[in-house]
């Protein structure tokens, strides 16, 4: 059994929607190819999508700044201190993330996926604390993913929590 034709669904339908797509190897989520990134190389079309999942199983990014449709997402690695930091400013990140289209990977994590608004070019923004010891550095408690930064759509193939970092 492939899962080539539901990726390539999926991808169909996302450039149906006006999102610039990259690829990546499938079970990975970061695109290795160059210049991914810009809109030379950003899959905005139903033929170059048909030419990119084209019969091997790629993974798909989502490009945020580059589509006709700019997205960003919001993206939890510390859900509990985001909760913390967005009550802080009364935001309730429960209530946000009902009704929001979101994606999980790393198991308890989760990516909320919006619509920048008219007229904006978000930018990609950290927040991030100092770690419990100086030998695990900094962590990041989310990240606004926006520009020319992707996020893994389903329905990738997501690594193994174990290859991941962080």
């Amino acid at each position: 059994m492939t899962v080539e034709p539901d990726l390539q669904a999926a991808a169909l339908g996302y450039v149906a929607r006006g999102f610039a797509l990259t690829w990546m190897a499938h079970g990975s989520k970061a695109p290795t190819h160059p210049g991914w990134n810009t809109h030379a190389k950003a899959v905005v079309t139903p033929d170059q999508v048909l030419e990119i999942w084209n019969g091997t199983a790629r993974n798909i990014g989502i490009v945020h700044g580059l589509g006709d449709v700019k997205t960003c997402s919001l993206d939890v690695d510390q859900v509990e201190c985001t909760r913390g930091v967005f009550a802080e400013f009364g935001f309730d990140l429960d209530l946000l993330r009902q009704g929001t289209p979101t994606v999980e990977g790393k198991p308890g994590n989760f990516r909320l996926l919006f619509r920048q608004p008219a007229g904006m070019d978000l930018p990609l923004v950290k927040l991030e604390w100092p770690g419990r010891s100086a030998a695990e550095g900094k962590i990041t408690l989310f990240e606004l993913r926006a520009g020319a930064n992707q996020d893994v759509l389903p329905p990738s193939k997501h690594p193994p929590a174990s290859a991941m970092n962080g």
